[in-house]
């Protein structure tokens, strides 16, 4: 799905470096600008949180529900109304957000920092609780809530981003480590699903301490990746690289195809969050490769070919 909608926003968006939208934004009617209003709100939300403010995993609200039965902790949310987006941990401790978008075109309210969408946000982060189910005890958080509003061609408006992020006590060493390593398996989890792999061999390795994981280092062009679980992305979608045949395939299409990514999730990092340790290693980006908390995204140039490097 990734692919299907870099196309549908490339051709909604102005051509500015600037996340501006052509014409009116996306969208006919209003039904429609609420729809996208909220779909875009959650995207810019999350890079923010995720490339700016040291939130390492960020998982929706009913996903951490499923993760949560069986231990010792529960979400709760106090009052009517609706809870927050994601539950999640970074390098602050425990977050919980909620996002919000908007195609105001309004300048008082946005310029005070007060727009109605933030306030609602605020509503909702502050009524979604994790406690302690042995204890009652409500576990302290860093709530986040973050409205963001289009810029547009027509209504001639910067893109704007307003966060509210309270300060509030730490979260205990013992409950951080614990939900850290729900939160980040069932991160790694997810993240290897959408790539097509899965954590059973890395279930089995650890039980067995067998080398059982197809994770291999790859060669793009001159640039060489560490051992990690191989993906290449596209028009198509997402496809694993499960050996060298796989290679073969992708290295023959790759100059027919435009667009295409080739995503490795560090076997290292994955080996350690089963492990119950974390080491977000260095996260860097330039203009063709991005990496982050155990995820590489190489753009390769259309004459780069692929090769798997031995061990």
């Amino acid at each position: 799905m990734a692919a299907i909608w870099t196309d549908l926003f490339e051709t909604m968006l102005d051509s500015s470096r600037d996340l501006r939208w052509s014409g009116r934004g996306p969208g006919i009617g209003r039904d429609a600008r609420i729809a996208y209003s909220s779909l875009i709100g959650r995207y810019v939300a999350r890079a923010y949180l995720t490339g700016a403010a040291g939130v390492c995993a960020l998982m929706p609200l009913d996903e951490v529900k499923c993760w949560l039965r069986g231990t010792r902790y529960a979400i709760r949310k106090d009052g009517r109304g609706h809870a927050a987006d994601w539950i999640g941990i970074g390098t602050g401790g425990l977050e919980i957000a909620e996002a919000k978008g908007s195609f105001d075109s309004g300048i008082r309210s946005w310029r005070s920092g007060e727009p109605h969408v933030l306030r609602t946000a605020i509503e909702q982060a502050r009524r979604t609780t994790l406690v302690d189910v042995n204890s009652g005890r409500v576990l302290p958080a860093r709530r986040w809530a973050i409205a963001s509003r289009w810029g547009t061609i027509q209504n001639k408006r910067d893109p704007t981003l307003i966060v509210w992020d309270p300060e509030e006590e730490a979260l205990s060493l013992g409950d951080y480590m614990r939900l850290a390593r729900i939160l980040l398996v069932a991160d790694l989890y997810h993240v290897l699903n959408q790539m097509g792999h899965s954590l059973g061999g890395l279930q089995h390795e650890r039980e067995k301490h067998t080398n059982a994981v197809p994770a291999f280092r790859l060669r793009v062009g001159d640039r060489v990746l560490a051992r990690g679980f191989l993906s290449i992305a596209g028009p198509f979608g997402i496809a694993p690289i499960h050996g060298r045949a796989d290679l073969r395939q992708w290295n023959e299409i790759a100059p027919r195809t435009p667009h295409l990514a080739v995503l490795s999730f560090s076997y290292r990092y994955a080996r350690a969050v089963m492990m119950g340790r974390f080491d977000s290693g260095v996260n860097s980006e330039d203009a063709r490769v991005a990496t982050r908390n155990g995820l590489t995204v190489v753009w390769p140039e259309s004459r780069e070919e692929l090769t798997l490097v031995p061990d």
